[in-house]
């Protein structure tokens, strides 16, 4: 029964009417849409994701956050490397610039030479950019949304072609137009909690797709097979805006932080801004790829069973073999072997990188990796011929 109509409102009223004299529309407004739908479906997943899983997702929560913001961290602390190579006693040139009334255009060197680390930055973007524009040729399916996700995401986060607006301008809609360029959104802070964010919503979609009810929406398949792409084009182009944004702060439209405790000259404002600019774009080339993000709870339990496995070093090899080296390869030689074999796939950057070595791509930094070689080197010299 229909409720009285001395009791509604007028929008009520009409929504009414709408229900007794559109049928159409009667089903439009009564019925879950598709979104409602997949919303609920999803909703059905997380809450029946196993213990497990939730403890693995909170872990990658943690590891995540903190490499975001360690990525960028040692971005800066190379840019300011750079900015100080070459000279020797900084300090007490920005001190003689002070005493000379100088500093201002001492600073404004500073933020030069940030700007031109910057274009280096931009350049290897490009780089990035053309790349994916030649997998578009030759394969539109998976690298047109891509693209198209990576654009969108940066203009979104840029505020588009005159920096204003985007990500980091939420601090005006949160906190007010006095708090305008606030200190946690005009710097890389902002940047790793979107980050963060977005390794988060792919780790969820991987995780609890399994857990979808029987009778789901067949988008979902295709989200869960394009999701790290997707999600992960969007992170960088995400990155990229808000590098981007804050250069423009920096460069062409300079404006001071709000909310620093002590007072600086603009120029200091600008390198500050110039600094954690580079930063942002440095952390979104080098944004985490799809084998480190791939990672489930089955995958992490394979490395786990792998890593328990102690490896024998044969008396015929380890003559050939340094005692650090036969250490590592002891310990880790099972686990190294199943990913040089592809038995179980990577799911860190450093693994992604020991693959590289065995592949003959890089040259071997780390002991694990300079133990992996040994190991392949020891074989060689012993005329090694097994499998292993």
């Amino acid at each position: 029964a229909l409720p009285e109509k001395s009791k509604l409102r007028s929008d009520q009223h009409a929504m009414l009417a709408m229900i007794q004299y559109h049928p159409l529309a009667a089903a439009l407004l009564l019925q879950p849409t598709r979104f409602e739908r997949m919303a609920q479906e999803l909703s059905y997943a997380i809450s029946h994701t196993s213990s497990a899983d939730r403890a693995y997702l909170a872990r990658y929560l943690a590891t995540d956050a903190g490499s975001a913001v360690v990525r960028r961290a040692t971005g800066l602390v190379e840019l300011a490397g750079k900015v100080l190579k070459g000279t020797a006693n900084e300090l007490a040139g920005a001190y003689q610039a002070y005493s000379g009334d100088r500093l201002t255009e001492h600073l404004g060197n500073r933020v030069g030479t940030a700007s031109g680390i910057t274009s280096n930055t931009i350049s290897s973007g490009a780089k990035s950019l053309s790349s994916l524009v030649n997998e578009l040729i030759t394969n539109p399916a998976e690298a047109g949304p891509k693209l198209m996700v990576l654009v969108l995401s940066s203009v979104a986060a840029s505020g588009g072609i005159d920096g204003n607006g985007g990500v980091p301008d939420l601090d005006i809609p949160l906190m007010g137009i006095g708090a305008h360029r606030s200190p946690f959104t005009h710097s890389i802070l902002i940047g790793s909690i979107l980050e963060t964010a977005v390794m988060l919503l792919t780790r969820i979609v991987l995780c609890t797709h399994k857990n979808l009810p029987p009778e789901h929406d067949t988008l979902w398949e295709g989200i869960a097979r394009q999701s790290v792409n997707i999600l992960g084009a969007a992170g960088k182009g995400a990155s990229a805006g808000i590098a981007y944004h804050l250069m423009v702060d920096a460069v062409v439209q300079p404006g001071a932080y709000h909310g620093v405790p002590f007072d600086m000259p603009i120029e200091a404002h600008q390198a500050i801004f110039a600094a954690n600019s580079v930063a942002e774009g440095v952390a979104a080339s080098s944004y985490p790829d799809e084998s480190s993000l791939k990672s489930t709870p089955e995958i992490l339990a394979a490395h786990k069973h792998y890593r328990a496995i102690k490896m024998s070093i044969p008396f015929v090899l380890s003559e050939f073999l340094k005692a650090d080296e036969i250490a590592i390869l002891n310990k880790y030689g099972s686990w190294m072997h199943a990913l040089a074999k592809r038995v179980i796939p990577p799911t860190t950057l450093a693994q992604v990188q020991l693959l590289k070595v065995v592949d003959g791509i890089e040259v071997s930094t780390t002991l694990h990796e300079k133990a992996w070689v040994a190991f392949s080197e020891a074989k060689t010299r012993a005329g090694w011929r097994m499998a292993t």
